[in-house]
């Protein structure tokens, strides 16, 4: 009996520790997933479902991902392809900026699903003004410039883009963005 009690507390010990690491690599899996590197989730994911074939959330995870895979590249990497010959503004709102080139990508992705830009910065946020000038950009790289020139912040969803202001900045302007 003497044997077995520190037996027993070692057990519990380890399994205490498996846990908390189970924790730290959910969180860390959910990370991942979350900032869209779906190779490194998906690696710990799987893991978490090898070591407790239970894990629930870990196996809805997993379903996500592979829906994601076999939903073919996601709008960043389309709109990777599609280049703007010449894009040139001047002293344009943030706002009609993405909204220009979200027409020139729609006039290019003829028949596919077009490009939304789904403007959630408040009415009364004071953005910068863009004066830009581009020729033969990747359509991901022109919204990004606009995006870092305004202090915005770009999610890449499935069909769409969700601009909203970037917490980590905080941006000034001269004149309000128009509201819609």
């Amino acid at each position: 009996m003497k044997r077995i009690i520190p037996l027993l507390f070692s057990v519990v010990l380890a399994l205490g520790s498996l846990s908390a690491q189970q924790s730290d690599m959910m969180a860390e899996a959910v990370r991942a997933y979350q900032t869209g590197d779906y190779a490194t989730a998906k690696s710990l994911f799987q893991s978490l479902v090898s070591l407790n074939p239970r894990n629930t959330a870990a196996k809805n995870y997993l379903g996500m991902i592979t829906q994601k895979e076999k939903s073919g590249p996601g709008i960043e990497a389309r709109l990777k392809q599609i280049i703007l010959p010449k894009v040139d503004f001047q002293n344009t709102t943030p706002r009609e900026a993405m909204t220009y080139v979200s027409q020139q990508v729609n006039k290019n992705i003829q028949g596919s699903q077009k490009l939304n830009i789904v403007w959630l910065v408040p009415a009364d946020a004071q953005l910068a003004p863009i004066t830009l000038g581009l020729q033969n950009t990747p359509a991901n790289e022109v919204l990004r410039y606009i995006a870092e020139m305004a202090s915005l912040k770009l999610d890449y969803e499935e069909y769409a883009v969700k601009v909203t202001p970037d917490k980590g900045e905080s941006s000034a302007s001269a004149s309000p963005s128009p509201t819609q």
